[in-house]
C-alpha cells in the first residue's frame, strides 16, 4: 500500500494532476497522494519518507522505534521527488524505490543489502504475502513485478493513467492497482479513476473498474476480503466485494486523507489531516463510532500519513515534512480525553439494525417511544414526563 506517487506535482506543483507548473508554489500540507508510513508489527519498527527541504527536493527515509518513538535514524537521504518505502514482515526487509533504484536494508540493523538498478524512474513500491516486488514507474505508466531479490521483471503492465497505490488480497489470488487520469490543467480536479484487478498468480488483468473522481487510497481487510477505496473529492468511502463489483459508497462527513487497517476489531482509521483527528470507521456497522484527536507535536504538525500497528495496539501519525510522530495507545481510546463518541439520530440507529431497547441517546437527553408509532425519541430528561401527561410519548 505505501505510497508514492506523483510527489513532485503534488509538493512543487510540477503540471500534472492540476498543479501549477510554478516551482514556488507552496507545499499542500494535506495532499492525499503524500507517500505513507510502513510498519514491521513483530519488531514495531516504523518506516516513513520526510522531506526536509522543500528547496532542494531531498528525501530521507527515516527508521523509528515505535516503542520509542524519539528513537530515530536516518536510513537513506535521496536527492530526488520520488521516493517510497515499504517493508517485507516475513523477511524484515526494508524496500526502497527511488532514482532508478531498488534498495533494501535489515530492518533491524539497517545495513544495506543490495542496490539493483531498474530501468524506470518508480514512483511507488509495495512488497505482498509472496515476496513480490511491484514498483510503479511514473513517466512510463507502467507496473513492474520483481522477485524478492529485484532480479530481472518476472511482468511488465502497462497503463493508460498514473498509478496511485497497489493493494493486495492473497485469500482471492486479487492485487488491486488504482489509477488516475493525467490531468495538465489545475482546474477543475481529475475526474476519472479506474481499479485495475490482477490475478496474484498470473499477474494478468481479470477486471476492472471504472470510477468518477479522483482516487487515493486503496485498503483490503483481509478477513472479510473487502477492498476500501478513498477520493479525493468525495465525503465517503467505497467498497469493492469478492466478485469485483462495487458494492457500496457510504457516506462520511469529511475528506479522508488517509486509511490504516486494525484486522482484529476490523475497524479502519481515517484520516482527517485538515482539522488533526482521527475517524474510527466500524466496517461491519458500516459508520462512524468515535473520533481521536491527534496531538500535535508541534503547532505547525501536519498530520498527513497513519499506520497501525496490531501487535502494539498503536497507531502511529506522520508529519511529512517536518518528521514528527504522534502516537496513540489503544488503551487511551475509552478513558482519554481523545475520545469524542459518534452518537447517531434514533432513527439513523434503528435503519442501521440497532433493536429499539438498545438506542443510545447523546449525553444529556433520554430515551422515550412516541405513543403513535412507538419509534425512539431523545429529548430532554426535563421534557419526559410532560410528554407522557400529554399522551406524545410513553415511557418504557
Amino acid at each position: 500500500m505505501k505510497l508514492l506517487l506523483i510527489l513532485a506535482s503534488i509538493l512543487i506543483g510540477v503540471s500534472i494532476i492540476g498543479f501549477s507548473n510554478s516551482f514556488a508554489i507552496s507545499p499542500n500540507q494535506c495532499s492525499e497522494y503524500i507517500p505513507q508510513p510502513v510498519i514491521n508489527p513483530e519488531s514495531n519498527m516504523l518506516f516513513y519518507v520526510t522531506l526536509p527541504s522543500i528547496s532542494d527536493l531531498s528525501q530521507t527515509i527515516i527508521a523509528a522505534n515505535g516503542f520509542n518513538i524519539n528513537e530515530r535514524s536516518e536510513l537513506l537521504t535521496i536527492s530526488t521527488p520520488f521516493a517510497s518505502v515499504d517493508v517485507n514482515t516475513d523477511s524484515n526487509i526494508v524496500y526502497v524505490a527511488s532514482s532508478k533504484k531498488i534498495q533494501t536494508f535489515d530492518g533491524i540493523s539497517f545495513e544495506k543489502i543490495y542496490d539493483k538498478k531498474i530501468d524506470i524512474i518508480p514512483s511507488g513500491i509495495w512488497i505482498d504475502s509472496r515476496n513480490l516486488v511491484y514498483v510503479s514507474g511514473f513517466y512510463t505508466l507502467s507496473l513492474h513485478v520483481f522477485d524478492e531479490f529485484g532480479n530481472p521483471k518476472l511482468k511488465t503492465l502497462d497503463f493508460e493513467e498514473i498509478i496511485v497505490d497497489v493493494g493486495f488480497d492473497p485469500d482471492t489470488n486479487r492485487v488491486f492497482v488504482i489509477t488516475q487520469e493525467i490531468q495538465i490543467s489545475h482546474d477543475p480536479p481529475p475526474t476519472k479513476g479506474q481499479v485495475v484487478i490482477l490475478n496474484a498468480k498470473t499477474n494478468e488483468i481479470v477486471d476492472t473498474i471504472d470510477i468518477e473522481g479522483a482516487l487515493t487510497r486503496i485498503l483490503v481487510n483481509p478477513n472479510t476480503n473487502l477492498a476500501y477505496l478513498l477520493r479525493a473529492d468525495s465525503k465517503s468511502i467505497m467498497v469493492i466485494d469478492k466478485n469485483n463489483s462495487l458494492s457500496e459508497n457510504i457516506e462520511l462527513e469529511f475528506i479522508p486523507t488517509s486509511m490504516t487497517l486494525n484486522p482484529i476489531k476490523n475497524e479502519i482509521y481515517l484520516l482527517n489531516c485538515e482539522d488533526s483527528f482521527i475517524s474510527v470507521f466500524d466496517t461491519s456497522m458500516k459508520k462512524e463510532t468515535a473520533r481521536l484527536e491527534i496531538k500535535k507535536q508541534t503547532p505547525s504538525f501536519s498530520a498527513n500519513g497513519i499506520v497501525y500497528n496490531e501487535k502494539t495496539d498503536q497507531i502511529f501519525v506522520t508529519d511529512f515534512y517536518s518528521g514528527l510522530v504522534d502516537v496513540i495507545k489503544q488503551e487511551e481510546f475509552p478513558n482519554n480525553s481523545v475520545m469524542e463518541k459518534i452518537i447517531q439520530s434514533p432513527l439513523k440507529q434503528i435503519h442501521s439494525g440497532i433493536t429499539r431497547d438498545k438506542v443510545t441517546c447523546k449525553e444529556g437527553l433520554g430515551l422515550i417511544f412516541k405513543s403513535s408509532d412507538n419509534s425512539p425519541a431523545c429529548v430532554k430528561p426535563t421534557s419526559i414526563q410532560k410528554l407522557i401527561e400529554r399522551g406524545w410519548a410513553k415511557s418504557e
